[in-house]
């Protein structure tokens, strides 16, 4: 199995680490007082094949989302993924398990949401899609 993460150096991952739980650790309250509304699109690159671009779209409610996915290359396949966020107020992580088309079956993802009053920026990994950026909107 190809390691996806190679092109990263340790020096990146850890500090990226380190960046998140700082971010965790500074939010006040931990816990979300209500869940929120969002809406987000995303964009990114299959790590194995560099001409393959992926594209999203997603919505979440409460805790739990639902993303559609695509893969624009060699492998054109579409899916969608069932994601469950933990109910933090500004860094909230995400994990989700999917179907895609094409061959491709099942795919895994997991990533990390940033939450702002009006806006949402995340950063996230799927196993099919590769690396992939996400911005957005709250709606409530």
């Amino acid at each position: 199995m190809l390691n996806r993460f190679a092109t990263f150096s340790k020096l990146t991952i850890y500090t990226s680490l380190l960046a998140v739980c700082i971010l965790m650790a500074l939010q006040k309250p931990v816990f979300s007082e209500e869940p929120r509304t969002a809406m987000w699109g995303a964009f990114g690159n299959n790590l194995e094949d560099s001409s393959d671009f992926s594209y999203g779209i997603g919505i979440k409610t409460g805790y739990v989302g639902l993303e559609v996915g695509w893969l624009d290359g060699d492998s054109d396949s579409i899916g969608v993924d069932a994601l469950g966020f933990l109910p933090l107020k500004v860094v909230s992580p995400y994990l989700g398990l999917g179907v895609y088309g094409d061959g491709e079956g099942v795919g895994y993802s997991g990533g990390v949401h940033i939450n702002t009053d009006s806006f949402l920026f995340g950063v996230g990994y799927h196993s099919i899609r590769g690396l992939n950026g996400q911005i957005g909107i709250q709606l409530d």
